[in-house]
């Protein structure tokens, strides 16, 4: 359901992700100049490219909007636990990213004589995003192992059921399922094998 706890989670890192794209993740002082580093370049304080990061740029809005659309697959549960996990992929690649162009611009102005840098928040947003993703993860597949279980609970109510032929009849319909598989297919099309069952 859309108000369980996986979606305020989910909801958190669609947020985070969102503010890592558009807030700066460093600020280089060089002298005078002040250059920071956002999810899309490295930028000079008149608004010029020094460094394009585009690369960073797009596996933060893929990881910000695989969330957006795993909240609204409330309904399949399994598919909602793929995607938890490759936002987890993509979480661990921007966090990467990040740090290589930091790497990177570090590099850039490492001949300049006087040269510091200033470390956002924003850096760490990945790596809280990554909790609130496993959190997110954990819950869904809590979920989905306890419908499993009542839904096993609900065959296994079956074996008493009246119009079972028998107790060979009943395994057979409980693990070959009821609409599924060989068993369930001969048992529904009441083939002359299924006397004997």
């Amino acid at each position: 359901m859309i108000q369980r706890i996986q979606t305020l989670y989910l909801l958190l890192v669609v947020v985070l992700t969102g503010l890592a794209l558009w807030l700066p993740l460093v600020d280089f002082t060089v002298g005078a100049d002040t250059c920071t580093l956002t999810a899309f370049g490295l930028k000079d304080a008149a608004g010029i490219t020094l460094l394009p990061t585009v690369y960073l740029g797009v596996v933060l809005v893929a990881a910000c909007l695989v969330p957006l659309v795993t909240i609204f697959l409330f309904k399949r549960r399994l598919v909602q636990i793929r995607l938890c996990a490759v936002e987890l992929v993509l979480l661990i690649g921007a966090g990467a990213m990040m740090g290589i162009y930091f790497y990177l611009c570090n590099r850039y102005f490492a001949d300049s004589e006087f040269y510091s840098h200033t470390l956002k928040i924003s850096l760490v947003f990945p790596l809280v995003c990554l909790v609130f993703d496993l959190l997110a993860l954990r819950a869904i597949f809590r979920d989905e192992s306890w419908c499993g279980r009542s839904t096993g609970f609900a065959d296994r109510t079956y074996f008493s059921e009246k119009g079972v032929r028998s107790k060979l009849h009943a395994f057979c319909v409980y693990f070959a399922g009821k609409e599924y598989g060989l068993v369930g297919f001969l048992i529904r099309n009441k083939n002359p094998v299924c006397r004997y069952i």
